[in-house]
């Protein structure tokens, strides 16, 4: 039987093709709040899609207060042209379309309000931005309840289909909402009824002027995550009475962005709020949307059980914007995932930066030249292996070497053009650095995205030859056989054969050395007391793998929390135990710089949970007796008994005779990836998927 997912959905009067929503992400894409090209062409891209319903957003309301880093504007009506372009285009494609209405109240940054201080309902100092904002006057608020009034009715001229308004994740209307940023004691504040005057205001206010029959939904927290803010009880009785105050919908999200507990990262478990939709549905009598982090096949589950009306995807559809055509002929294998990394994503859009994805190098760039001439968008269904010839002028034939990220995006780039690729990879599976990093428990959806990679590859029948180690005679007899006009190396970096003296560690043998890789990989690491070397993102995953050993697994926990096996504190502290002591030794002022910062403190606050001890500007010199001599950051000695030492710094570009053998003899060969140079993999897939579409 078919999922409830592909079948019609109703909002207010509105009937939407299917249940699945693109919920609404701030792109930057923009040219100073106006709709170009770039914006069209991306969304135009989702409801190509089959995406049923896209939501448009962040879109700023308050002509006052207007940012300068590309937010969509629907203050004026100046956007109006641009605004039915876009409205036009989503619908030609056979989607519905709102727009998010937007106001960052204090999480405004000044730097990006051309210096002008961010207004809320009480001077309460932001942690999100570390500005204390303005409290707003009395008679300031019923202003920017207009200004939603007034957006609502251009994007209904615009010829959008209804509006949300974000009363989630910190912004203005949930500062209204949460008694930790309302302190007013007008009729605005001092009590959860008057918290809820500033959106019932509003609502009235948009229904007034876009009309009764036009679509307007909320966007509500299930729990603000601070202490002291709104519950899930609470956000249950505010959906209830937004209900009454005339919301077509609830949009159901997390909690606030300065909210400790993790929402974005990887390890977020994947339809982490169903629970509290299953709560709030029963309640309600409007629809709910339900997201963050789901996948196709689990929103299928959710909503057959009843759980929510429509499934919200964000992320999910940056990753694959032909996400839902692909789900709904039960193509699953072929949908490129999501993993939760942040890197293109996040990471960029919170300082300013357009949007991008790591697993997709198209996302944000739809409009570009190579991507519209390259045949197609890659693994769409409007994508070929004939795209038509490259540079050369005629298809090419490829050897690469190396079947990890590089390889297999240069191979997948290149098809798009007509070129034919073979790769060869040297391990009994492809994957390369990501299998290491899927190696910890927090970062296993990497290995979704490799699988995801061979699909593809698969689909455009690439072959991917594994245990072939790429020896310089086997490169040179397949060339000459006249198979290939060109070698590409996609062979990483590796550790050196000898870690001890590469490191210049001078040791007496009595404490093994072994590389963070061979960590990753699962190899036995002996012992308790452990001494990392490192500062990037090898020695944080290495330090969380060999920490996480004598951890408290969630299935152990459940068990003996279900049964009452253990004292409920006792399970809640061995989630966080950790035997032994594992310290890690970043020779410079800084640990984990190259990280992203929505990931990055996640996963320092779990180290620290753990246990594991971080010394900076501090380095091993000398092992002696079982202890290791450390250079620490004041200059001053310290002696550590260790049981092992684990490496990671130790790394570098892998096959450089490779290269200079195949070049003197004429072979043409290029390098890319960290085969070229060291770069992250957010940078290694971006540049050589590139290469491989420009080829």
């Amino acid at each position: 039987m078919r999922s409830r997912l592909y079948s019609p959905g109703y909002i207010g009067g509105l009937t939407v093709p299917n249940r699945t929503v693109m919920t609404a992400m701030h792109t930057a894409l923009s040219d100073d709040g106006s709709v170009n090209e770039a914006l069209i062409r991306y969304f135009a891209a989702r409801a190509e899609g089959g995406t049923g319903l896209i939501i448009v957003g962040a879109s700023g309301v308050d002509p006052v207060r207007v940012n300068t880093h590309n937010v969509i504007g629907i203050y004026e009506d100046a956007f109006l042209p641009g605004l039915k372009d876009l409205a036009s285009a989503i619908h030609r494609a056979g989607s519905r379309c709102f727009v998010q209405l937007f106001h960052p109240g204090r999480y405004a940054r000044s730097a990006e309000y051309g210096g002008a201080q961010a207004v809320a309902p009480s001077a309460v100092l932001s942690r999100f931005t570390g500005e204390m904002p303005r409290a707003l006057e009395e008679e300031e608020i019923p202003e920017i309840i207009r200004f939603y009034a007034d957006a609502a009715r251009r994007a209904k001229d615009a010829g959008f289909d209804g509006v949300e308004i974000t009363a989630a994740s910190g912004y203005l209307p949930a500062q209204f909402l949460s008694p930790l940023t309302n302190l007013r004691t007008d009729r605005y504040g001092g009590s959860p009824e008057k918290r809820l005057t500033f959106l019932k205001e509003t609502i009235e206010a948009v229904k007034k002027t876009a009309g009764g029959d036009f679509p307007l939904i909320l966007r509500l927290g299930a729990n603000d995550l601070l202490e002291g803010g709104c519950s899930p009880s609470d956000a249950v009785e505010t959906a209830c009475r937004l209900e009454e105050a005339g919301a077509d919908g609830i949009s159901l999200t997390g909690g606030w962005h300065e909210s400790p507990v993790p929402q974005l990262t990887m390890d977020v478990p994947a339809g982490i709020l169903s629970h509290f939709a299953r709560r709030m549905k029963e309640n309600l009598g409007i629809p709910l949307i339900l997201s963050n982090r789901l996948n196709p096949r689990l929103a299928e589950e959710l909503l057959d059980s009843g759980a929510a009306d429509f499934a919200g995807f964000g992320r999910a559809l940056l990753a694959d914007p032909d996400m839902v055509k692909k789900a709904s002929a039960g193509d699953h294998k072929q949908i490129r995932p999501c993993i939760g990394c942040n890197q293109g994503c996040m990471d960029r859009i919170f300082f300013g930066k357009t949007i991008r994805c790591l697993v997709n190098p198209e996302a944000g760039r739809e409009s570009e030249e190579i991507f519209r001439t390259a045949g197609g968008r890659a693994g769409s269904a409007a994508s070929t292996a004939s795209g038509g010839p490259g540079k050369s002028g005629s298809p090419l034939s490829l050897l690469i070497i190396g079947g990890g990220p590089a390889g297999l995006n240069y191979a997948l780039g290149a098809s798009r053009k007509g070129h034919s690729a073979v790769v060869w990879e040297k391990e009994a599976e492809p994957g390369g650095q990501i299998l290491l990093a899927a190696g910890v428990e927090e970062r296993r959806d990497f290995s979704r995205y490799i699988q995801w990679l061979q699909n593809a590859c698969g689909e455009k029948k690439i072959p991917i030859l594994t245990n072939r180690p790429a020896k310089a005679e086997a490169v040179i007899k397949a060339f000459d056989s006249g198979t290939f006009d060109r070698v590409v190396l996609a062979t990483g970096s590796a550790p050196p054969a000898t870690i001890p003296e590469k490191a210049q560690l001078e040791s007496d043998g009595s404490v093994p050395v072994m590389h963070g890789w061979d960590v990753l990989k699962g190899l036995p690491a002996p012992g308790r007391k452990i001494l990392i070397t490192g500062d990037g993102g090898t020695a944080l995953w290495t330090a969380l793998k060999l920490a996480s050993r004598s951890r408290l697994s969630a299935d152990h926990y459940r068990f003996l929390s279900l049964y009452s096996m253990e004292d409920e504190k006792e399970l809640k502290e061995s989630l966080n135990s950790m035997q032994g002591a594992i310290t890690i030794l970043a020779p410079g002022g800084k640990f984990g710089s190259e990280m992203g910062k929505s990931s990055k403190w996640v996963y320092l606050s779990t180290l620290k949970d753990l246990g594991v001890k971080i010394l900076k500007s501090s380095k091993a010199e000398s092992v002696r007796k079982g202890r290791v001599s450390v250079r620490s950051g004041n200059g001053e000695p310290l002696e550590l008994e260790a049981d092992l030492l684990v490496d990671t710094l130790s790394l570098a570009p892998a096959s450089p005779e490779l290269h200079n053998e195949l070049s003197h003899r004429g072979i043409p060969v290029s390098r890319i990836g960290e085969a070229r140079g060291s770069c992250n993999l957010y940078t290694t897939v971006r540049s050589a998927y590139e290469e491989g579409v420009t080829i």
